[in-house]
């Protein structure tokens, strides 16, 4: 856990503080000498005071709030490199990302899955030719 809060010049603090927890994990393995593969993930939390001077109708037309900023997430990777020959070679790899943010004005999640896939091959002896797929899906939602 990290943590922080800025001090202003005359020794107070900045009611600014953050803090933030982070975690996580990696395994690699092969399989005959043939395929590999990657499994990694992280997870964090991440927490705020955060003072804003909003706008009002009335004098000064500008009004201090104080809110606890929070934002949250996670990933996920998984990647597959397999050799189809010895001039060959295969690759596939998922991932899954989340971010959750609850910050005055508005609360936003956003969820994004990936998916790639790739071909490589000799083509002559000095070339090599790569091709392959990709897709991605951003899905986000904002309420406030």
């Amino acid at each position: 856990t990290i943590s922080n809060e800025v001090e202003l010049p005359n020794g107070q603090g900045a009611d600014d503080e953050w803090r933030r927890t982070q975690a996580g994990f990696r395994v690699d393995g092969t399989y005959n000498d043939q395929a590999s593969f990657n499994l990694q993930g992280d997870i964090y939390r991440l927490s705020e005071d955060i003072r804003y001077a909003l706008p009002s109708t009335a004098a000064p037309f500008l009004v201090d709030t104080d809110d606890d900023g929070r934002q949250q997430g996670g990933n996920i990777v998984a990647r597959l490199d397999y050799a189809l020959a010895p001039d060959q070679m295969f690759s596939l790899q998922t991932y899954y990302d989340r971010v959750e943010r609850n910050i005055l004005p508005f609360d936003a999640t956003v969820d994004t899955y990936d998916i790639d896939m790739n071909h490589s091959f000799a083509l002559g002896a000095r070339h090599r030719f790569i091709w392959g797929l990709g897709y991605r899906l951003v899905q986000t939602h904002v309420n406030g």
